[in-house]
């Protein structure tokens, strides 16, 4: 789970707050959906599944797909 967080990390330098879209639990497993923005990328499809025994994860998945912020780009040759 650790190598997960670090990774994440890396390609979300700045740290902004992510948005959770969706969290269930059902027993042991958990989903969570969230999105991602900052001033240089975006995450709209973020989704992390869980499963906690004895109060620790010892599972976990993780899918998101990184996209650049061309919208960046297009105001700043607009500027």
């Amino acid at each position: 789970m650790r190598d997960l967080a670090r990774l994440l990390a890396a390609e979300l330098p700045e740290r902004a707050a992510f948005e959770y879209t969706y969290v269930a639990a059902e027993g042991p497993v958990g989903l969570l959906e969230w999105a991602y923005e900052d001033s240089t990328v975006r995450v709209r499809d973020g989704v992390d599944s869980y499963v906690i025994e004895s109060g620790k994860i010892v599972a976990q998945t993780i899918h998101y797909t990184l996209e650049a912020r061309s919208d960046l780009a297009s105001h700043t040759e607009a500027s």
